[in-house]
């Protein structure tokens, strides 16, 4: 039961992440849906029933495509192995532990059917439960269907859920080993990856889904966002700065696989601000904020983001200040954010000899324009500019002028 175990495993860890954050503030009406919705979905599997016509009428768009190949006497056996095959898997993927048990204790039940489609195929071997099990995790040399979709994202979610399952059902079928299992080696027999026989699949789903499974995309979307949740959203900082007072955050599941909403709560926030990018607040040196992670609506995880500035000597005040004569001789002064990046307002000093303008000048900050400051005709030594965050004034950054 190798196989067997590993999903047993992966059923406990959907459970936890299904519950995890009951009794918690982070529990809501949304999440207690998406736990009815799994134990419906999983009524409406269990009751499905290979004895029960209509049930079994259900196949029909797969079925018509493959009855021929069996003699007449035997499609009725064919078709009921079909259908028990269809619901072994997708109870050992989306069943609890007690369902995945039971399956296994009925599967000597339909040893015989099930052999009837098997050497169809070329499979001379007992199909058992652990193949079956095999085809949804895999093994050394291929990858389960389950480890497939685990990698796309919009099958672990539900979004797109038919087609985006069969990209993977193909991509999996045409790996070098796969027809190794017994179960891979009927799908690619009956050509499941093809693209005709795949729109029957599709309308074969669609059979089910309309009329027994009715609660499969919701289950489905749950069930994926309770697998996201245990794996564990990982926050990503990426500095934009040198001083790393400045960062891109984000959260990642399997290196590639983002959630689509964050929110930062800046009123437990300490020196921490966010405006396309989080940053410390101006002339502090740490900054922390809560932030959490959502995927269509529903809560993923949650996070403490600290901040530590690198301070350097430089590191506030402005850079790469210069001077022109403009205009009948005006005088021009500009410069550029330092690190720190824009600040709220510059205190300007003028120094010369025989100046118009004397002592300090404050200028107002204009957001996202070139810095300047403009004077009548005058000789100067040099021209002093500090950037002021808040109550903060740096260090000034000094022009040199025409006068000795």
């Amino acid at each position: 039961m190798r196989y067997g175990l590993q999903l047993l495993e992966y059923q406990k860890r959907v459970h936890d992440g299904l519950y995890k954050f009951k009794g918690t503030p982070y529990w809501d009406e949304i999440q207690q849906q998406d736990v009815e919705s799994v134990h419906k979905f999983r009524e409406q599997l269990a009751s499905l029933d290979g004895s029960n016509p209509e049930d079994v009428a259900l196949l029909d768009p797969i079925w018509n495509r493959m009855k021929d190949q069996f003699k007449p006497q035997e499609q009725a056996k064919v078709k009921e192995g079909i259908f028990w095959l269809f619901k072994s898997l997708a109870t050992l993927h989306y069943g609890d532990t007690s369902q995945l048990i039971q399956i296994y204790k009925d599967s000597h039940k339909h040893q015989a059917t099930l052999g009837l489609l098997a050497r169809k195929a070329g499979v001379k071997e007992p199909v058992t439960i652990e193949d079956m099990a095999e085809f949804l995790v895999g093994n050394e040399k291929f990858k389960g269907l389950r480890g497939i979709t685990k990698e796309d994202a919009q099958v672990i979610i539900g979004r797109g859920f038919y087609y985006n399952l069969l990209d993977c059902l193909e991509e999996m079928l045409n790996q070098p080993n796969v027809n190794e299992n017994p179960i891979a080696k009927i799908c690619n027999y009956f050509q499941l990856a093809s693209m005709d026989t795949q729109q029957v699949l599709v309308e074969t789903i669609e059979n089910f889904i309309s009329k027994r499974l009715t609660e499969l995309e919701d289950a489905e979307m749950a069930i994926g966002l309770a697998y996201v949740r245990e794996a564990g959203a990982k926050l990503v900082v990426k500095p934009v700065n040198d001083s790393e007072a400045w960062a891109s955050v984000y959260f990642d599941v399997w290196e590639h696989f983002y959630v689509d909403k964050e929110v930062f709560n800046r009123d437990t926030a300490s020196n921490l601000e966010y405006d396309r990018f989080y940053r410390i607040t101006p002339g502090k040196e740490t900054g922390t904020g809560t932030i959490k992670a959502y995927i269509y609506g529903r809560f993923i995880a949650e996070e403490r983001l600290t901040l530590k500035r690198k301070l350097t000597p430089d590191y506030y005040k402005p850079t790469n200040g210069d001077w022109e004569h403009t205009f009948y001789f005006n005088l021009k002064a500009t410069w550029e954010d330092g690190p720190a990046g824009p600040a709220d307002k510059y205190l300007f000093s003028y120094y010369g000899r025989g100046a118009t303008v004397a002592g300090r000048e404050e200028v107002q900050y204009l957001p996202y324009q070139y810095h300047s400051f403009e004077f009548p005709k005058a000789d100067f030594r040099f021209i002093e500019v500090r950037s002021v965050y808040g109550d903060f004034v740096s260090e000034p950054m000094i022009i040199r002028g025409n006068l000795p």
